[in-house]
Parts: C-alpha cells; sequence; structure tokens
C-alpha cells in the first residue's frame, strides 16, 4: 500500500495548492469479506481494508487543510449483482449487514475515541493556532 499512501499524500497536496481550500475526504474505503484474513494483508481481507483506512486516516491528520473525512461506507449493504460485487453485495462497511464489527472498525475507534478517552492529542491538535501563518488562517 506504499504506492497508494505516497499517491495519496500528492493528490492531498496539490488539491490545497490548487484551491487553497479546506478539503472534505469522502467515500474512502475497501472491500472486505468479513472474517478473510491474510498476512501480507492482501485485497478483500479484514487487514487491507483496516490498513487502507488508516493510512487515509494518518495522512489526512498531518494537515491542517484536511477539514473531516467520511469512509465509504458504515456497513455492508445489497448492491446490484455484478463481477464486483460478491453475493451482490457492496462489502465496503467497517461494520457487516448484521452490524457485527470488522477490524476497519476498531481502527476508526482509535483513531476518534481511545486517543480522546487516554487524553492523547492528535499531531493536529498538538499545533496550537497561534503557530499557524496568517496565509493559512486567511484561506
Amino acid at each position: 500500500m506504499g504506492e497508494a499512501r505516497v499517491g495519496l499524500s500528492a493528490e492531498l497536496d496539490r488539491l490545497w495548492e490548487q484551491f487553497g481550500r479546506p478539503i472534505i475526504m469522502t467515500e474512502f474505503g475497501a472491500d472486505t469479506m468479513a472474517g478473510m484474513h491474510g498476512q501480507p494483508p492482501v485485497m478483500w481481507t479484514e487487514e487491507y481494508q483496516a490498513d487502507y483506512i488508516r493510512f487515509h486516516l494518518e495522512e489526512a491528520e498531518k494537515r491542517d487543510y484536511v477539514a473531516g473525512m467520511q469512509v465509504w461506507n458504515f456497513a455492508d449493504f445489497a448492491a446490484v449483482q455484478s463481477i464486483m460485487r460478491v453475493g451482490g453485495l457492496n462489502m465496503k462497511g467497517v461494520f457487516t449487514r448484521q452490524r457485527t464489527p470488522k477490524m476497519a472498525a476498531h481502527v476508526l475507534r482509535e483513531f476518534w475515541v481511545d486517543r480522546a478517552q487516554k487524553g492523547e492529542p492528535s499531531p493536529r491538535q498538538a499545533v496550537s493556532d497561534t503557530q499557524r501563518t496568517d496565509k493559512e488562517l486567511s484561506r
């Protein structure tokens, strides 16, 4: 996933340089068959989805101009049958259709709940507004 991470990083920075406006990252995720595992993480495994979502969170967290994120999707759901949909399901959910959490749900919890409960600031929170440049604040 190294190439995907490098590509995401470059794309985010390029968008910021081009438009100079806050970015909201939407609909990122990876199809995952619940209970399928693999090492190294390969497509369709829970490890792959968890790693994919983790690196999106980490790259966004490094950038003050990323204003929000929306993982695709909360839970697996029925979709049109096609060669891209095993069993006619969109399996990008971090929960199964029965609302059982996949590994990716625990990654989200780690980033957004566990850190806050431990009082650990994210790298973004560690930067005070006084350290930002006038240029950043004026955009």
